[in-house]
């Protein structure tokens, strides 16, 4: 006799064939109702759960989910999604600057889309101007308009602790950016750049670091992706996809795409990469502190020291110190 509540799912069917999928269905829906009238009340990652019981997921893929209404006050949509991710029941999820949780489908359709991965606790001043350069880079070289291009951060699930209010809070600093915030379980650019090419055919621009590119360009790493590091790069090196390397500086010199030396049973490989223009070097990069990590900034948090102030960007640095985030100390 109260109110109504709303529990909004989508999921994609991994049967192949129209009988098995409406069977699938029919046992969704009633862990639906299930999970409704037995783990409303509390929440906690039984809500999620057991939407998959007696499924297995390679059956179905339940990658949106949304609750709204008075009996749902308590439960945090963001979290609900990661549970999805934890719970290997999808790959990755997407959140709106404003913190709602988004399709991918509907918000990335042939969309250009610029990405870039990162632990963000906090974001830093480095990964904001390094935005801003490749935005500026992509409407030059390609003419096109920044405000098409949908700026995402994403986060990998091995990068979460188990804090979950720790999660929030760099959700909420890199919305405060006006950036959609992207959470994933992929280990590999090349699982990242498919999932996107699920739902856009437009252009993708993956931004990294030059110290990241001797890992990119290590086989071990691809022992359990089919067909290994060839396959990977065959599949993510399409027409309309750019690696933008901003240079990682040292003591000793400056790093970019085109001064690393790749090991030489891949050289002739990322010589390929570069001569064909897939992987480019950020131009105007001179005045980016790409040796400040999120780290350092961590540690100047605990010690009290003010100087952390200048190494984040403005609405950040506000959100940590109205907060209390990371460990701030006033």
């Amino acid at each position: 006799g109260g109110a109504t509540n709303d529990i909004i799912i989508h999921v994609r069917m991994l049967d192949r064939l129209r009988l098995q999928q409406q069977d699938a269905l029919g046992v969704l829906g009633v862990n639906l109702i299930y999970t409704a009238y037995k783990h409303l009340a509390h929440g906690g990652p039984e809500f999620v759960s057991s939407l998959l019981d007696n499924l297995t997921k390679d059956r179905i893929e339940v990658n949106f989910i949304r609750v709204s209404g008075p009996d749902t006050a308590h439960l945090d949509n963001r979290l609900l999604s990661l549970e999805l991710v934890q719970n290997d029941m999808t790959r990755a999820v997407l959140f709106s600057p404003q913190g709602e949780t988004l399709s991918m489908a509907d918000t990335l359709y042939k969309k250009p889309v610029m990405i870039q991965r990162g632990t963000f606790r906090p974001i830093t001043l480095t990964s904001e101007k390094i935005i801003e350069k490749g935005l500026s880079q992509a409407k030059t070289d390609l003419q096109i308009s920044t405000q098409d291009l949908l700026v995402v951060m994403e986060l990998s699930l091995s990068s979460l602790s188990d804090d979950k209010k720790d999660f929030l809070d760099r959700v909420d600093t890199l919305n405060a950016l006006g950036h959609h915030v992207m959470v994933s379980n992929f280990s590999l650019y090349a699982q990242l750049h498919t999932e996107l090419r699920r739902f856009t055919d437009n252009f993708i621009f993956m931004v990294i670091g030059a110290n990241t590119l001797q890992g990119l360009l290590d086989s071990k790493f691809y022992v359990k992706y089919h067909g290994g590091l060839l396959a990977a790069f065959g599949h993510m090196m399409d027409d309309n996809t750019r690696i933008y390397v901003f240079p990682f500086k040292t003591e000793s010199g400056s790093i970019t795409a085109h001064s690393f030396a790749p090991p030489q049973k891949v050289a002739h490989l990322y010589r390929h990469l570069l001569d064909n223009g897939h992987v480019v070097d950020m131009r105007n990069c001179e005045d980016v502190d790409s040796s400040l990590h999120s780290e350092m900034i961590r540690k100047l948090l605990a010690a009290g020291d003010p100087k952390w102030q200048d190494l984040v960007p403005a609405s950040t640095r506000e959100l940590i110190k109205n907060r209390r985030l990371f460990g701030y100390k006033a």
